[in-house]
């Protein structure tokens, strides 16, 4: 079968970063992807690069993906070392087909002091579209941009070089990249991936308007090794705020997590996370200074800033024939090979010490050990000598022994189930002791920050014992997704290893490497089962703060 190869090279230099003209190193990180379209439920690894000073923005990054009509479809946090950060975002099953803005910023868009939030194109096609013609487009999509320079632009002599000639499916190919004469590359990426991308000739980066302020309207400080929690508090009945709510924030676990705050007279609050990675189920509760239980609503992120219009850009028939061809991959794929995704990593809170936030309990009763008993009535009264749980009227009141001597605190001891404090003595009653794994008892009080305890009396439930928790109706529970936990692309073809022959090799995506300054390797991938365009690229960002793009096209047929 003859195959045809056919090439172009784009080299660009001078683009305006933005409409305006500024650059993004001013204006924001920029994103790297690791391709320029992909399909519903794939992964999309970047680099983050050219974030701003770190006392004002922080080191950490927040990207994430916005619909054509600008609602926020997936979100990471990474961080960054040296201004620089590579994560990945899981594409959801679900995502429509169209072209959407894989954006990134650092700090607070819209607070005047931190980053501008930058974007790019990246075009999703849902994987069981079987004809698909035309792409909707953001309400401000901008059309393209012809290459700045001219005559006289000394990077007409960059290029890629091809070391190898002969391409056919799981073949090798080897190539190299000529920078221009007198440019340095800052930072940059190189990568090869399957396809031809629609929005080629279109300006790949878009400043976006500094929208998204906190709720206060005031600067936030730099998010160093952590991010916000943040949201507020409003009355469950009436609409009168009472003043200086506490707001608790509980992460349940071994070793269990604690923090409050005084949320402001407008009802806001936030939280710093530090050192967070993975997935977190948090569980907040606010307090008004007389005990008026709260409601809670947590912020889900900043204002995407986009408008809901949206127009369309038509697909050529070869177009529309290459999607339909890779859409049907992308489902053998999935068959045989499952999601790509990598797995999502439980909490790992690497600030925290060994102990749990209120210290060495003085003594832990484990009701295993003993006969069972049932409720927690029985419980204090046979296992735990310092504790005195007795009903009063309708209702039980729990106190402690103050350091083990004959008087009890006058007040009720902090009280903790899994971590999470209970206000309520009365939800204590129910537990029996086949539901407890072990009772952590301290005799003294324990001051955090403005509040005290008089003495803690702490409660670690077995698995499946956890059910009472929903009828705390004013606990609000929240599944975060924490600080990415670092990692580098796993899947098949980053490396020349040869496919095992009974298996069909779909993958799109063969090659994406960071590409540091002074470098200039050979760079080597194996291609897949797939025909059709594949695209050689090198792209970043020079040392005067210019993009720079190279790019090669050959074709596989």
């Amino acid at each position: 079968m003859l195959r045809r190869i056919s090439y172009i090279i784009l080299v660009i230099l001078g683009w305006a970063w933005d409409l305006a003209g500024a650059h993004s190193s001013a204006e924001g990180p920029v994103v790297f992807a690791d391709r320029a379209w992909a399909l519903s439920g794939d992964t999309v690894w970047f680099v983050v690069a050219g974030a701003g000073e770190e006392s004002l923005v922080g080191n950490v990054a927040h990207v994430r993906l916005l619909s054509p009509t600008g609602h926020a479809s997936g979100q990471v946090m990474l961080l960054l070392s040296g201004g620089v950060g590579q994560g990945y975002l899981a594409l959801p099953d679900t995502l429509r087909t169209g072209v959407y803005r894989l954006q990134a910023y650092a700090g607070n868009p819209g607070d005047g002091r931190g980053d501008g939030a930058t974007a790019r194109w990246l075009t999703v096609y849902h994987r069981f579209d079987e004809a698909v013609s035309s792409l909707p487009l953001p309400a401000d999509f901008t059309r393209p941009l012809e290459p700045s320079g001219g005559s006289g632009n000394a990077l007409a002599q960059g290029a890629i070089h091809l070391t190898t000639t002969n391409f056919s499916p799981r073949g090798e190919v080897t190539f190299t990249v000529e920078l221009p004469a007198g440019v340095t590359l800052k930072e940059g990426v190189v990568s090869a991936s399957l396809g031809e991308d629609p929005m080629a000739g279109e300006e790949p980066y878009v400043l976006l308007s500094r929208d998204g302020a906190p709720l206060t309207g005031e600067p936030l400080p730099a998010e160093e090794n952590g991010f916000f929690v943040e949201g507020r508090v409003v009355p469950r009945s009436g609409d009168t705020l009472p003043p200086r709510s506490l707001v608790l924030l509980s992460i349940p676990g071994e070793n269990p997590w604690f923090d409050y705050c005084f949320a402001g007279e407008d009802g806001y609050f936030r939280f710093m996370l530090k050192n967070a990675y993975g997935t977190a189920v948090i569980y907040l509760r606010a307090i008004a200074r007389y005990g008026e239980e709260l409601a809670v609503e947590l912020s889900t992120g900043r204002s995407a800033g986009a408008g809901g219009q949206i127009s369309t850009l038509p697909l050529s028939e070869e177009m529309t024939r290459f999607i339909r061809e890779m859409t049907e991959a992308g489902w053998y794929e999935k068959l045989f090979f499952g999601a790509q995704e990598p797995p999502a990593p439980r909490l790992d809170l690497l600030s925290r010490s060994q102990l749990p936030f209120y210290g060495f309990p003085e003594q832990r009763v484990v009701p295993s050990e003993f006969t069972d008993l049932p409720d927690f009535r029985e419980i204090s009264r046979e296992l735990l000598p310092a504790v005195r749980f007795r009903q009063r009227g309708d209702h039980y009141a729990l106190r402690i022994i103050a350091d083990q001597e004959t008087k009890y605190f006058d007040k009720s001891p902090l009280r903790l189930v899994n971590g999470i404090p209970v206000f309520s003595d009365d939800r204590l009653f129910g537990l029996k002791s086949t539901d407890i794994d072990y009772i952590d008892l301290i005799y003294r009080e324990r001051i955090f920050g403005d509040i005290s305890f008089k003495g803690v009396v702490a409660i670690k439930l077995n698995e499946g014992a956890e059910g009472w928790l929903r009828e705390e109706t004013s606990l609000y529970r929240y599944t975060l997704s924490c600080l990415q936990t670092p990692a580098v692309p796993g899947y098949h073809g980053f490396s020349p290893v040869a496919w095992p022959r009974h298996l069909p090799d779909l993958r799109r995506v063969f090659l994406f490497r960071r590409v540091l300054p002074g470098e200039n390797p050979a760079y080597t991938f194996m291609l897949s089962d797939l025909k059709g365009p594949v695209v050689l690229k090198l792209e970043g960002m020079t040392s005067g703060g210019e993009p720079l793009i190279i790019t090669r096209k050959i074709m596989i047929r």
